[in-house]
């Protein structure tokens, strides 16, 4: 009797750690766009005589970054009081009267240890990143944002001291000639689509829940950049770039990530970093985190 009940016990309690388990799904969304639009090193591209305009929407909730490329000779000039982003035909203006701080840290110590660290984030990476890697955007793009193990044999740490500036946002920005500026303020936002059913919800692999195209899709967004050669309150020329949404699919985290270890060594100071990395990650994708327990979404 006493056995039974000590099976009955551990049946229980094995079903309740099942039934409370959390685990991770992504939705992906997959974007489409204009013909006058091309994909190319690690980027969605559109090119005229005077720039180049380079996106890439890989992050969580589809936050839409893009970079201007000034090819010209000559500055140009970009009015963000006439620069839009618009979602599902609602106009945003990227100017809003915004004020910024940024802070300086100055490292004066140095110590022997092993460190935990936060792992590369999407959009985030070495000072550089832009221009080295995968394609203009490096490959800290394609990096799931958490907590990784790092450890080094010697790391400067500790002490520091900070300095902060506050700058006030322009109307109108200047990207010098042969320069470029990195811009981005709104995301596409998308709620999580349910179909009621946990095998396509929350599938074991991939699930695609729909097929759109231009005219019937669920989200559709657009960047209208104003710019010019003269610093006018007019700006005398504009792009338009327009992006839908063509599909969107399931996927759990074993499906979506995969575990990376990276090994680096300089100057005799050798780093190993663990962290998750996206193998479906693209340019013209985006995707929002699922997080279900008991076989329910959570968040």
């Amino acid at each position: 009797m006493k056995k039974f009940i000590m099976k009955t016990a551990l049946v229980a309690v094995l079903g309740l750690s099942m039934v409370s388990c959390k685990s991770t799904f992504y939705q992906v969304y997959d974007v489409d766009y204009d013909s006058n639009m091309k994909m190319q090193d690690n980027s969605l591209v559109y090119e005229n005589e005077d720039c180049k305009v380079l996106y890439n929407l890989w992050s969580e909730g589809g936050f839409v970054k893009f970079a201007i490329i000034n090819k010209t000779d000559k500055d140009i000039f970009v009015n963000l009081t006439q620069t839009f982003f618009t979602l599902n035909g609602l106009a945003n203006e990227y100017y809003q009267g915004r004020t910024y701080s940024t802070a300086t840290y100055n490292q004066v110590t140095t110590a022997s240890a092993s460190v935990n660290s936060i792992a590369k984030g999407v959009g985030y990476g070495s000072a550089n990143a832009y221009l080295s890697g995968s394609g203009f955007w490096g490959n800290d793009t394609y990096s799931w944002n958490g907590n990784a193990k790092s450890t080094s044999s010697l790391t400067k740490f500790i002490k520091s001291t900070t300095q902060s500036v506050t700058v006030k946002e322009k109307e109108i920005e200047c990207i010098p000639a042969k320069s470029f500026k990195v811009f981005g303020t709104y995301s596409v936002s998308p709620s999580w689509q349910r179909t009621c059913d946990k095998e396509k919800d929350f599938p074991s692999k991939t699930y695609l829940l729909g097929s759109y195209s231009k005219d019937n899709t669920p989200y559709t967004f657009n960047n209208r950049i104003a710019y010019g050669f003269a610093k006018n309150d007019i700006a005398e020329k504009h792009i338009d770039n327009v992006f839908w949404v063509k599909a969107i699919t399931n996927y759990s985290e074993k499906s979506a990530t995969e575990d990376v270890k990276e090994k680096s060594e300089c100057y005799g100071m050798k780093t190993s970093d663990k962290f998750k990395r996206f193998k479906i990650g693209t340019p013209n994708k985006f995707y929002i985190v699922g997080t279900t327990e008991g076989g329910y979404l959570i968040h």
